[in-house]
């Protein structure tokens, strides 16, 4: 595999949206490190559909590193990255740096260190021969049990079309294009100055705006302050908060907005609207539509077009995020987190076998029938699961138990 034999400088950010952090490379007129797409890239017939994970209302999957895994990752929009790892993850998995040169202070600072990575697989879609940029995305999350592992960014998926279905529980990565007669189809317009992927033009209270399209962020949509004066708001706006980027502080003023916000063909009744400067996006004069503004609707980007599907995938308001009940066939409907002494049982899907078994998440797994999981490689794990019936040795509380896995 060859190395990459220079990284350009960059101007970044890292968005500290109140609670939330949101990687976000900036480009200039050489391109950020990381952003170059994978060499090869292998897409099943038909495309892949992998349960969306639900992080603090960001979008993620589960993805393994060259074999090893799974890892739990955000999948953003707002990060012109492909691929950015906690350190922790690039140690486990033994990566090896990626040669670099002429590294600027920014860059320093926001990244520790770039390696290059054989794959990146996401189900059976795999993404060969790329670079990968560390930072302490953990610590960003406060080190919580359920922090993300890392982000993947839409330059991984310049060539194929990516849909986050956010109303179905799934993310679809396909080859293809959209078709721009579609009426639930929009045109990409581009911010020169901070190069971030998917924006979109809007009305809000029938004031014309620009938004980044941002699943990286859970809240719904934030405007610069200078928008402040020009959006009809009920009463007075209210002060809830400061944010902290790389750029500064900025205030975060909140009230009711007078009318609805329209992208394309979509109304969208917010009980509120925010206003701030969080890093560049919002300094530039673009705002930011979260996930939340999304949660009933499919996205699909096409980069090779510059074109953006928002199609409504069920009534406004009509409920959370639902997972798919059954697992596809063959799909046991759960995953497992492979560290160097024990295996625990990740996540477990609604109606999967595993679910209808009576495994539960953080269950941790002993053996599978008689045999001892501890140390074993989740390609070694894998065909210990095949059978329609398993006998499985799981802790859960501290107390040992044996549950039959059956697949019929």
């Amino acid at each position: 595999m060859k190395a990459r034999a220079t990284i350009p400088a960059i101007a970044g950010a890292l968005a500290i949206c109140l609670t939330s952090a949101i990687v976000s490379a900036q480009a200039t007129e050489l391109d950020p490190p990381g952003s170059e797409k994978p060499e090869r890239v292998v897409v099943p017939d038909g495309g892949e559909h992998v349960e969306m994970l639900s992080m603090g209302g960001r979008p993620g999957v589960y993805a393994k590193i060259n074999g090893k895994g799974p890892f739990r990752f955000i999948v953003d929009t707002g990060s012109s990255v492909c691929l950015v790892i906690d350190p922790s993850i690039a140690m486990l998995t033994r990566l090896e740096e990626a040669h670099v040169e002429n590294v600027s202070e920014e860059h320093q600072r926001l990244f520790e260190t770039a390696y290059d990575l054989d794959e990146l697989s996401i189900g059976d879609a795999k993404f060969e021969d790329f670079t990968a940029l560390s930072m302490e995305i953990k610590r960003l999350f406060g080190n919580q049990p359920d922090a993300p592992d890392g982000v993947i960014g839409l330059p991984l998926f310049e060539d194929l079309l990516l849909t986050y279905d956010i109303a179905a529980g799934e993310i679809g990565i396909e080859r293809g294009a959209l078709d721009q007669r579609d009426p639930d189809v929009l045109p990409i317009i581009h911010d020169e100055a901070t190069g971030v992927g998917v924006s979109v033009e809007l009305t809000v209270g029938g004031v014309p705006a620009r938004a980044h399209i941002d699943t990286g962020s859970p809240s719904s949509l934030m405007l610069p302050s200078a928008m402040k004066e020009r959006v009809p708001i009920e009463g007075e706006l209210a002060l809830i908060g400061h944010a902290k980027s790389p750029m500064g502080t900025s205030e975060i003023w909140a009230g009711e907005l007078v009318g609805n916000v329209v992208i394309g063909a979509h109304e969208f009744k917010l009980e509120r609207v925010t206003f701030g400067d969080i890093g560049r996006m919002q300094a530039g004069g673009f705002g930011n539509v979260g996930s939340a503004m999304l949660a009933d609707f499919s996205l699909t980007v096409d980069q090779r077009n510059d074109l953006v599907r928002l199609r409504r995938e069920r009534p406004a308001g009509s409920g959370e995020v639902h997972l798919k009940k059954t697992p596809p066939p063959g799909k046991l409907g759960m995953f497992v987190r492979v560290g160097e002494d024990k295996v625990t049982i990740d996540q477990v899907t609604p109606g999967g076998y595993a679910h209808l078994s009576g495994l539960q998440t953080g269950d941790e797994l002993v053996s599978v029938d008689g045999k001892p999981v501890a140390g074993l490689s989740a390609r070694e794990l894998q065909p210990l699961m095949a059978g329609d019936k398993v006998l499985l040795e799981i802790v859960r509380d501290g107390e040992t138990r044996s549950i039959t896995l059956r697949r019929k």
